[in-house]
């Protein structure tokens, strides 16, 4: 890492380079479960199942910064979609436009009010939990 500051704290920012399938597998979830809850979504989309593979293995340049307590005090990750564009255009019979950064784009979170009070989390028995989280972002995309 090397030295940053975020919001007048000293920080440290880490850099690197993910794809979405990296982050979904970190998370539990497989690039095949997500492309399987993409293709239910796009089902009778011409070329979305090659942009939705184009999707999965995209390339995402992420920075976090994280204060001397351990602390994330930011994250920003930038996007360029220019490849998953090509794709459409292609399967459309267009070209990609020329002008790359209108499919780019940057998202950064501050992280900054942190308190010193303790928040303590009880966690749902099994009993009580009435749905799977899966099984429900998968009904609403109409499987």
């Amino acid at each position: 890492g090397v030295p940053s500051s975020s919001r007048g704290v000293d920080t440290t920012r880490y850099t690197g380079t993910i794809t979405l399938a990296d982050m979904l597998d970190s998370g539990g979830l497989g690039a095949e479960d997500f492309e399987t809850l993409m293709a239910s979504f796009s089902a009778g989309q011409p070329g979305m199942g090659d942009a939705m593979s184009a999707l999965i293995d995209m390339e995402i340049d992420m920075s976090i910064d994280i204060d001397g307590a351990g602390l994330v005090r930011e994250i920003a990750m930038k996007l360029d979609f220019i490849d998953l564009m090509g794709e459409f255009a292609a399967d459309l019979g267009g070209e990609t436009p020329a002008d790359e950064d209108v499919f780019a784009m940057t998202m950064r979170v501050e992280l900054f009010d942190y308190s010193n009070e303790v928040v303590a989390i009880e966690f749902p028995s099994d009993d009580e939990v009435t749905a799977d989280l899966g099984e429900w972002i998968t009904s609403l995309l109409g499987g």
